[in-house]
């Protein structure tokens, strides 16, 4: 996108697998009025090798985040060790990311894109919207980052 914001979501073997979430995400950029487009802006994280493999295989933008002494391919118990060593590796790569330059809107798979969905930020106004409408600065969740450093999660 001309102002070099990515869209990104990450998988694991479980969630890459055919038939997944991941393919049900990706058909709804492709099936969605006016958003194909935004497939070349999406960027897919690995989280272990087979996710790779997988993401590779039906989609042409996949990084593999190898960068975890944790085997990735499970689920974690909230909070547990491995848990917070993912949660720091995700927060290092879009930390990564905004030092490159590029802004980006973290996505989970299990929330598809609506039919009509556009990028519009502003980055200078006061505050933001999350896809459901809520305000982000009230959110206690926010995919969203500017390359400024600052979230537009966190109230001033």
């Amino acid at each position: 996108m001309e102002d070099r914001t990515v869209i990104t979501t990450s998988v694991n073997e479980a969630w890459a697998q055919p038939g997944s979430l991941l393919d049900l995400y990706l058909e709804s950029f492709r099936n969605g009025e006016d958003i194909a487009h935004l497939l070349n802006h999406l960027l897919v994280v690995a989280l272990d090798a087979r996710g790779f493999e997988r993401c590779k295989a039906v989609h042409p933008h996949c990084y593999f985040l190898n960068a975890t002494s944790v085997d990735m391919s499970s689920a974690k118990p909230f909070m547990s060790p491995d848990y917070l060593e993912l949660v720091w590796t995700k927060l290092t790569f879009q930390q990564r990311v905004l030092e490159l330059g590029y802004n980006f809107l973290f996505t989970a798979r299990s929330i598809i894109p609506p039919n009509t969905f556009s990028l519009h930020f502003f980055i200078n106004e006061s505050e933001e919207q999350s896809m459901d409408g809520r305000s982000i600065r009230t959110a206690t969740w926010c995919g969203f980052a500017t390359r400024s450093g600052t979230s537009p999660c966190t109230p001033t």
